[in-house]
């Protein structure tokens, strides 16, 4: 019992050698501390209140020159209900596929190949500023919204308006020469266009 009660004499002994006594200098240079990562908190929070604030005045330049007002063309809280703006009595898949050359896909398929999202991608939102489609592509839920569900009223009219620019384009190659048709279309717009590594 005697060498029970030591060895719990000894614990406590122990505990307290390893105790650290807070003094009243280091209460005070932890609290200057916690003001000062508080106060870099709060001008961070600051500056990005600031900076969207800033982005809600921005005007931007379309690569056409045309200038408008960024959020004209971005929704900013709702999505637009679904509306096809690429509907099967337009040509623009139909033309697309017939210059990739897939003569044996159907161009009114819902699904289409991955390389028809790209070339709609460089063809219509490449046309718009070049922080509009980051912008989409961070709002939208992949497999559930369309891209376009995000632009406003007068987007959706500059999306309709690349679109028809495309097809009258598209119009313009012979079957099978989609790359050429996209170095064309990239000169005219002034749109970036990805290259291929293999023709």
């Amino acid at each position: 019992m005697k060498d029970e009660e030591e060895k719990k004499i000894k614990v406590i002994e122990s505990k307290e050698k390893n105790r650290v006594e807070i003094t009243p200098e280091i209460v005070e240079q932890r609290k200057e501390l916690s003001d000062f990562l508080k106060e870099g908190a709060d001008e961070l929070a600051r500056k990005e209140r600031e900076r969207k604030r800033a982005r809600e005045k921005q005007v931007i330049e379309l690569r056409s020159g045309e200038i408008i007002p960024y959020l004209n063309y971005v929704k900013q809280d709702s999505l637009q209900d679904y509306s096809p703006q690429f509907p099967n009595d337009n040509p623009y898949f139909k033309e697309m596929y017939r210059l990739a050359g897939w003569v044996n896909l159907n161009p009114n398929d819902y699904v289409k190949p991955p390389l028809a999202k790209q070339y709609l991608v460089e063809t219509i939102y490449y046309r718009f500023h070049k922080e509009i489609l980051p912008t989409l592509k961070s709002k939208a839920i992949p497999g559930k919204h369309k891209l376009f569900q995000l632009l406003t009223d007068d987007g959706l009219v500059k999306l309709r308006q690349f679109r028809d620019e495309s097809v009258e384009m598209m119009k313009e190659f012979e079957a099978g020469k989609i790359y050429e048709f996209r170095l064309a279309y990239a000169k005219r717009y002034g749109t970036d266009v990805q290259l291929e590594l293999i023709k």
